[in-house]
């Protein structure tokens, strides 16, 4: 295969990996990131939705954010009655769901009730319930069961429920199909986007904010920032699927170079950690401080099989290289983590190595990006003079306070 065609292949994917970036950099302060993962569809993404929609929620709109989205969003143009006397499920004080409805939204004078399944990257859960003597239930069809019968305390007439499907993306058929088999085809399901009705509802709250009522400054001001983080938010998670389509597609367009990239991955990593060994040997040699430099294992068969252990099976697995350097045995190890160690006699020290670049190396992931760095030559060569003038230094500066302290310990 050609060389170009391969270096083309992986920039388009170094452009992919930098659009990620910038989006993740413009926007460090988030209090959204700090409460809950980015794609928690309950306790992030239900949770907030439903605190807007919730009449009786702290942030004292009202009805006016569920206006906005069940009649300008959803376009299900209900009366201003519903809005008099609904309620919401989760909400601010009971934070459970009802029976494990995401989002329920019911007016019980009008016996009517909104039915939202949010979906962000989970699959639809079409099992076994206790509640249902069927052995299949989609996941759809159990919750309209639950509102269509006397669960709920009175029954809801099937021209009062609708329901809406919530995602981040195009629904897989096969599941959704499966998920609402049992509903009568007098309900329609109203599929909703995050890219597309969530986003355009977000703003108009913004935006109506100031408009609806003056209410409290400060409040307005503080809820309009939260709102708008959680926009943010949202953007930043359809910007990384959007991603990962790019990329599906990229790799798609580039059949030959993705699966060869693939299946030489192992080999990539083998030759990686190898080369690491060698240079790191080749360095230690040349100093002239250093004396009886061997690696670890010393037999090059035991050392390429524990290699071969820990990069194809990913496999924790102890190689390195041991010499002498004033007078102490010094060890440089691979078990679990890359770290150092002194043997003097009973008294043994050892220690990760300090430096950001080092710290976290595993030789049997190279998901961590310290480690998938060596495949570099020049962050090699880089972390290997690094590991070097750490080793001398605390071995000339503080070495016997840290013998000190292993002997305290």
């Amino acid at each position: 295969m050609n060389k170009d065609f391969i270096n083309d292949f992986l920039e388009s994917i170094k452009d992919l990996n930098k659009q990620e970036k910038d989006i993740k950099k413009a926007d460090r302060f988030n209090i959204f990131y700090a409460l809950h993962k980015e794609h928690d569809e309950v306790r992030l993404h239900s949770r907030f939705i439903s605190y807007l929609l919730d009449p009786n929620a702290g942030h004292q709109k009202g009805s006016y954010f569920a206006e906005i989205f069940v009649n300008d969003v959803l376009r299900f143009k209900y009366e201003f009655d519903f809005f008099k006397d609904y309620e919401v499920r989760p909400n601010e004080i009971d934070k459970r769901e009802y029976e494990e409805i995401d989002i329920l939204i019911v007016n019980r004078r009008l016996k009517k009730a909104i039915i939202l399944e949010n979906k962000i990257f989970a699959k639809d859960s079409n099992h076994y319930h206790k509640k249902d003597n069927l052995s299949q239930v989609g996941q759809l069809s159990r919750y309209y069961k639950v509102i269509s019968g006397t669960d709920y305390g009175f029954r809801f007439k099937d021209n009062n429920i609708k329901m809406v499907y919530l995602t981040l993306k195009e629904p897989n058929r096969k599941s959704f199909d499966d998920s609402k088999k049992s509903i009568p085809e007098s309900i329609k399901i109203k599929v909703i986007y995050y890219r597309q009705e969530i986003i355009k509802w977000l703003e108009k709250c913004i935006v109506g904010i100031d408009l609806r009522d003056k209410g409290d400054d400060a409040v307005n001001v503080f809820l309009k920032k939260i709102i708008n983080q959680y926009l943010i938010l949202v953007k930043k998670m359809i910007n990384q699927d959007k991603t990962r389509t790019e990329l599906k597609d990229c790799i798609s367009n580039n059949l030959d170079a993705g699966l060869l990239l693939y299946k030489n991955f192992n080999h990539v990593k083998w030759h990686t950690v190898d080369d690491f060994l060698n240079n790191l040997m080749d360095v230690v040699r040349i100093d002239t401080t250093f004396r009886d430099a061997k690696f670890f294992p010393e037999n090059d068969d035991d050392r390429f099989n524990e290699i071969t252990k820990i990069t194809h099976d990913k496999k924790s697995g102890n190689i390195g290289i041991t010499f002498r350097f004033n007078n102490k045995h010094v060890f440089i190890s691979s078990l679990n983590f890359l770290s150092w160690g002194i043997i003097e006699g009973n008294i043994k020290y050892w220690s990760m190595f300090n430096n950001e670049k080092i710290n976290d190396i595993r030789f049997e992931d190279f998901n961590i990006k310290n480690t998938f760095n060596l495949i570099n030559e020049n962050k090699t060569t880089d972390v290997i003079n690094t590991m070097i003038d750490e080793i001398k230094e605390t071995v000339n500066n503080n070495y016997k306070e840290l013998m000190n302290e292993e002997k305290l310990n």
